[in-house]
């Protein structure tokens, strides 16, 4: 108890700057990392995990907060940096995806100051207010606050995520039932339908695996549902896979149709085409191959082919001959061939004049080769 009075009295207390706040923060952290949870009983674990969601929930409001601040700042430009997730990328140490991870955060809880407000309050978790968000998002921001409300009161009074779902969703149809066109100016400037906040990112390891993030419309959400829901069904008792593998696997099986049906659009008016190159030697050397080369070898024996040695002499015992005389070229002797032609012909067959001075040339042009010289 004294322990917990010390803690409220030092929070109540204000912090000499921000830098001192984070400094607490980060010893605090600190503190319970270097615990040995192992050694606490369960009741502790469970304390500290409900009471570590709610910190989750505030640091990441902060965090959005912090990076709304910077970003209306255009902080990252003295760092020669176009954009805030560019400056998190390289100054922060992140990757990528965890950037545009907290940009996207930022975003949200701009759209969104009631859900800003619980997560600082720790009154709702961190993956809760995303759903929330997502639920409410294509309302209007007036409409949009008061269905956050809404929600956030119903998950304070035990509410579980199954039936917010159901509760956000008749939300949007009473709210769709009094504005039949989505596109009447009630949504955000330029982004009417809601149709403008859609994403989709593809990270691909070293491995080759990939880890898909992103924000679908309602429309390509519909699309991908369908696929799920018919492709992606349990297949019995044999099937043990989970509804996230048995979804992965519909969408790997939707893909796989559609490129093998021929209907992905074509690249510069021809089909697409990639051409995989691949060493004879290494060919050869991949497991299987002996086999595979084997039966080709025996599946070929009766084709038409090049023989030699005695397999030639078996297989012309009986076989009608055709000779073929084969040779190749005597480049040199070409040669000689020709400087001989142009000494006694000249190079355009005597129609230049042979050199006299007389006024004009009357030297009869050199005849003709015979066929005996020709040959």
């Amino acid at each position: 108890m004294v322990r917990e009075e010390v803690i409220q009295v030092e929070a109540a207390g204000a912090f000499a700057h921000e830098g001192e706040a984070a400094d607490w923060l980060d010893a605090a952290l600190g503190h319970l990392a270097a615990t040995d949870w192992a050694s606490l009983g369960t009741t502790a674990h469970g304390d500290m995990l409900r009471r570590l969601q709610g910190a989750q929930a505030k640091l990441t409001a902060v965090n959005a907060a912090v990076l709304a601040a910077f970003t209306a700042g255009q902080g990252y430009e003295p760092d020669g940096h176009r954009s805030a997730v560019q400056w998190l990328v390289h100054r922060t140490g992140m990757s990528k995806g965890a950037a545009l991870g907290a940009y996207g955060w930022h975003k949200r809880l701009a759209r969104h100051g009631v859900i800003a407000t619980a997560m600082t309050d720790g009154t709702v978790s961190e993956s809760w207010a995303r759903a929330i968000a997502q639920w409410t998002d294509p309302l209007p921001a007036a409409d949009r606050d008061e269905a956050d409300r809404i929600l956030l009161e119903a998950a304070a009074a035990g509410v579980p995520l199954e039936d917010l779902e159901v509760l956000a969703r008749s939300i949007w149809e009473t709210w769709k039932a009094q504005h039949p066109d989505p596109d009447d100016g009630n949504g955000e400037p330029g982004d009417e339908d809601g149709f403008e906040d859609r994403r989709l990112r593809l990270g691909v390891t070293f491995g080759g695996a990939g880890k898909l993030t992103g924000d679908l419309a309602a429309g390509c959400a519909a699309k991908l549902q369908a696929i799920f829901d018919a492709l992606g069904k349990h297949l019995g008792a044999d099937d043990w896979r989970s509804a996230e593998q048995r979804q992965h696997d519909a969408l790997d099986e939707a893909l796989s149709r559609l490129i093998k049906s021929g209907l992905l659009p074509q690249s510069a008016g021809t089909d697409t085409l990639a051409q995989v190159i691949i060493p004879f030697p290494e060919l050869r050397a991949w497991p299987g191959a002996s086999p595979a080369e084997a039966e080709w070898m025996a599946g070929t024996a009766g084709q038409p082919g090049w023989l030699t040695g005695i397999g030639a002499e078996a297989a012309a015992c009986d076989a009608t001959i055709v000779p073929v005389v084969t040779g190749s070229v005597d480049w040199q002797a070409v040669d000689e061939m020709t400087q001989v032609w142009i000494d006694a012909h000249g190079l355009n067959r005597g129609a230049e004049p042979c050199g006299c001075t007389c006024g004009g040339c009357t030297c009869q042009p050199p005849a003709p080769m015979d066929a005996e010289a020709k040959a």
